[in-house]
C-alpha cells in the first residue's frame, strides 16, 4: 500500500482494540476492518519481569551482596535466561528482599523480561573469594521454581544455608604396648569447619575400629560392639567463622587395654564420620560437604617384651633365694617347700629386647648353683652361669620370648664324726693317752661358710696337743674346751684332725669327749671310756692267823 497515492483517511485500526490479547497466535483478518482487499495478521507479544532475592540463613561467612560478592542466575527450568540479543539474567544482584523489587520501575542489572510461564528460578552464580559452591544449600521459591503470569512483574526468594563440614581426628595412643592388660588412652575428635551448625538431630557420629588384640572400654557418649566404637555427636557445634577456620568441637578419650591375644605389630587405628541420617536425605542444609576430612587414622604398637620365670629347684634341703638383676628385672626372693621339687617365681617383664640380661642369687651358707637350664629363648639365643648368677645372651631376649629357666641349687653336705684309737667303750687307766680324731666330709660342692667343731674334754682327761690338724684350724687356748675351724672354700672332700689327751690320776668311772659341729650333721661326736681299776690281795694255804711250827711249808697267793 502506498499512502502517498492519496490522501489517507483514517477509518480506524486494523485489530480490534479487544483483540490484544491474541494468546493462541496470530489472527488472519480478511476483509472487514480495514481496507478491503488486504489481509492484516493482528496480535500482542506477551511478556513479565522476573528477579530474585537473596536472603541466608545459619551462614556464618561472608553474606556481600553484589560487586565481588553473592550475584545470581536467573533460569528458566535450570536454564540460564538469555535471549542471545544482550538480555541475560546472568551474574545479576538480586534484591535483598523480594518487597525491594519496585514492579513500577524496571531495573535492568536485577530483572529480566520473560514470556509467562512455569519453572522461573534463580541459582547463585557468584560468591565471595573462598567459599566452596557445595558448602551451602539452595532452597526457597527460587529453588523450587516459580510460575508467571503475563504483565506480572514477581521476585522469588533464594535462601542460602550453611551446611556442616565436620572433619575428624584420632590420637592413638603414644606408648607401645609390651603385655597384655596395658592400658593407654586413644583420643577422637569432630571439627566442624563448615560455614553451617551441626545440629543434635543431624545424627552424626564417630565410629572407631579397634583392630584385633584390643578392647576399648565405653566411656560417657560412646558405646561398644565388638571391634567398634561408636560417639554420638550429641551436641550442636557452631560453625567456623570464615573458611578455612574451626568451629565447635567435640572429642571423646577411650581407655584401650591389650588382650591377651595381641601380637606383636604395628595396627591401624580408623575414625570415621558416620550418621543415622545419610546426606542426600530430604534435608540438603545438613550434608557433609567435605567427605576428604571424614577419616582419620593412626596407629596402635604392639612390641610383646620378653617374659622370664624362674622356677628354683633345691638338692638335698629347702630354702630361700633372693634374685637380683638387670634390664628390668625386680628383686624376687623363691622359697622351696620340698627338695627336688620346683617351685616358680612370679613372671617379669623385661625392659628391653636383644639386651644382655644378667640375674644374681643370693645364697644361703652352703648352697652351691648346680645347673640352669632356660627354654623359650629366642632364635640363637644362650645362657651361661657362674658360682652365683646366670646370664641371657642378647639374642635370647627377643620379642615374644617366653623364658623359663629353671635354676638348680645343690646344698653342700657337711657330716662330721668323732672316733678315738682305743675305741668307743674300751677300758683305759690312769696315764693312758688316748688320740682323738674328728672328721668332716664334704660333699656337693665347695663350702661357702665356716665349720667350726666345739670340742670339751671330759674330767679325768688332760689335753696333750694336735697331732695332726690337716685343713683345720685349732685353737687350744681354752682347753679342755677346744675349737677346731674348717675355712669356707673348702671343696668337696674327707678332712680330719687328731689330737691327744692323757687319762690324770684323778680320773675315776669312765672319762668321756664330746664335739659339736656349727653347720651340717655330727654323728657319732662323743666318746667314753671306762677306768680299768686294779686290786690286789695276798693269801696263804694255812690261812690269816693260823698257827704254824719250825718246818711247816707255807703256800702264799697274791691276787
Amino acid at each position: 500500500m502506498n499512502e502517498g497515492n492519496a490522501t489517507h483517511t483514517f477509518r480506524g485500526w486494523f485489530c480490534n482494540n479487544e483483540a490484544y490479547r491474541a494468546a493462541s497466535g496470530i489472527h488472519r483478518q480478511a476483509g472487514g476492518r480495514g481496507y478491503d482487499g488486504i489481509n492484516v495478521y493482528c496480535g500482542q507479544l506477551e511478556q513479565a519481569r522476573h528477579s530474585a532475592a537473596l536472603n541466608f540463613s545459619d551462614f556464618a561467612w561472608d553474606q556481600t551482596i553484589g560487586g565481588t560478592g553473592w550475584l545470581l542466575n536467573l533460569t528458566k527450568d535450570g536454564i540460564l535466561l538469555d535471549n542471545g540479543s544482550g538480555l541475560s539474567g546472568e551474574d545479576v544482584e538480586p534484591y535483598l528482599a523480594a518487597s525491594d523489587n519496585d514492579t513500577a520501575d524496571y531495573d535492568s542489572s536485577k530483572e529480566v523480561y520473560v514470556l509467562p510461564g512455569s519453572g522461573y528460578g534463580a541459582t547463585a552464580s557468584q560468591r565471595p573469594a573462598g567459599i566452596p559452591e557445595n558448602s551451602f544449600a539452595e532452597t526457597g521459591s527460587c529453588a523450587s521454581n516459580i510460575l508467571k503470569v503475563d504483565q506480572e512483574d514477581s521476585t522469588c526468594s533464594l535462601t542460602v544455608t550453611g551446611r556442616p563440614d565436620l572433619s575428624i581426628s584420632i590420637s592413638a595412643p603414644a606408648g607401645v604396648y609390651h603385655a597384655p592388660g596395658d592400658t593407654m588412652d586413644m583420643s577422637v575428635s569432630a571439627t566442624n569447619l563448615g560455614p553451617g551448625t551441626v545440629q543434635t538431630s543431624d545424627g552424626f557420629a564417630i565410629t572407631v575400629s579397634v583392630p584385633a588384640g584390643w578392647t576399648a572400654s565405653p566411656v560417657p557418649g560412646c558405646t561398644v560392639s565388638g571391634q567398634t566404637v561408636s560417639c554420638a555427636i550429641d551436641t550442636p557445634l557452631p560453625p567456623a567463622p570464615v573458611p578455612g577456620g574451626s568451629g565447635g568441637n567435640i572429642g571423646f578419650t577411650i581407655p584401650l587395654v591389650a588382650n591377651s591375644d595381641a601380637v606383636s605389630g604395628s595396627y591401624p587405628l580408623v575414625a570415621s564420620l558416620d550418621r543415622s541420617v545419610s546426606d542426600g536425605d530430604t534435608d540438603p542444609t545438613n550434608d557433609d560437604f567435605v567427605l576428604s576430612n571424614d577419616q582419620a587414622q593412626g596407629t596402635v604398637q604392639f612390641v610383646k617384651l620378653p617374659r622370664l620365670t624362674l622356677r628354683k629347684t633345691t638338692l638335698d634341703d629347702v630354702g630361700s633365694f633372693t634374685f637380683t638383676g638387670n634390664n628390668g628385672w625386680e628383686t624376687q626372693t623363691i622359697t622351696t617347700v620340698s627338695q627336688g621339687v620346683a617351685q616358680p617365681g612370679a613372671t617379669q617383664i623385661l625392659a628391653e629386647v636383644d639386651v644382655q640380661t644378667v640375674i644374681s642369687e643370693t645364697l644361703p651358707p652352703n648352697w652351691v648353683l648346680d645347673d640352669v637350664v632356660c627354654l623359650g629363648m629366642g632364635t640363637g639365643g644362650t645362657v651361661s652361669f657362674d658360682e652365683n648368677s646366670f646370664t641371657l645372651s642378647p639374642e635370647a631376649v627377643a620379642v615374644d620370648s617366653e623364658i623359663d629357666c629353671a635354676v638348680i641349687n645343690q646344698k653342700v653336705l657337711l657330716n662330721t664324726s668323732k672316733s678315738s684309737d682305743v675305741g668307743n667303750g674300751v677300758g683305759v687307766q690312769a696315764g693312758d693317752t688316748i688320740t682323738y680324731t674328728l672328721t668332716t666330709q664334704v660333699t656337693g660342692g665347695t663350702t661357702s661358710q665356716d665349720l667350726v667343731l666345739s670340742d670339751t674334754l671330759g674330767a679325768g682327761l688332760d689335753f696333750g696337743s694336735v697331732t695332726a690338724p690337716g685343713a683345720f684350724v685349732p685353737d687350744t687356748g681354752s682347753a679342755p674346751n677346744l675349737s677346731f675351724t674348717l675355712p669356707a672354700g673348702t671343696a668337696e672332700g674327707t678332712y680330719s684332725v687328731s689330737y691327744t689327751a692323757t687319762v690324770s690320776d684323778s680320773a675315776s668311772g669312765s672319762v668321756s669327749n664330746s664335739a659339736v659341729a656349727d653347720v651340717g650333721d655330727c654323728s657319732p661326736c662323743a666318746t667314753t671310756n671306762p677306768l680299768v681299776e686294779l686290786s690286789t690281795s695276798k693269801a696263804s694255804d694255812v690261812g690269816d692267823g693260823v698257827g704254824v711250827q719250825a718246818g711247816d711249808t707255807i703256800t702264799y697267793t697274791l691276787t
